[in-house]
C-alpha cells in the first residue's frame, strides 16, 4: 500500500495535478466574428480570459476547462474544415453550456486557441468564433 502512494504521488508530481499549465495565464481576443443571418457583427469583448489549473475566469462568467483530442464531428459543430489541429479547448459552463475550439500549435507550444460556441439573439442561433493569444498583461 505504501508504495502505491508513493508511486501516485510520484506520477501527481511528474505530470501535474492541479490541470494542463500549457493554457496557464492570461489570454486575450485577437479576434472574434459571430456569424449571423441579419445583425452583422459585433465588438469583441475587451476583458482577459484566465485560466489558472482547472479553472477559467472571463469577465464575471467562470467554470473549468479541459483539453481533448479532435475528432470529425467537431469539425462539423465548428462548421470549417479540418486544417491542422489535433486538440480542442473545452470550456465548460461558457454561457451555460460546454463549448470548444480548436487549439493551434507550432515548436511544441500554444500560439493560439477558439473558443467557439452558439448564442440565440432572438433571432435564432448565431455562431461566435473567439480566438485568443497569450496576453503580455
Amino acid at each position: 500500500m505504501k508504495r502505491c502512494v508513493i508511486l501516485l504521488l510520484a506520477v501527481l508530481l511528474f505530470f501535474g495535478c492541479t490541470g494542463n499549465s500549457e493554457l496557464s495565464g492570461k489570454w486575450r481576443i485577437l479576434s472574434n466574428t459571430r456569424y449571423v443571418s441579419t445583425d452583422g457583427y459585433y465588438s469583441a469583448p475587451t476583458q482577459l480570459l484566465e485560466i489558472n489549473g482547472q479553472s477559467w475566469t472571463f469577465g464575471s462568467s467562470s467554470g473549468t476547462w479541459e483539453i481533448q483530442p479532435i475528432d470529425e464531428n467537431d469539425w462539423i459543430k465548428w462548421e470549417t474544415t479540418s486544417y491542422g489541429p489535433t486538440r480542442k479547448i473545452v470550456v465548460h459552463n461558457w454561457n451555460g453550456a460546454d463549448w470548444s475550439g480548436p487549439i493551434e500549435e507550432s515548436n511544441g507550444k500554444i500560439d493560439f486557441f477558439w473558443i467557439i460556441y452558439n448564442v440565440d439573439i432572438g433571432s435564432g442561433p448565431q455562431q461566435v468564433q473567439m480566438k485568443f493569444g497569450q496576453s503580455s498583461y
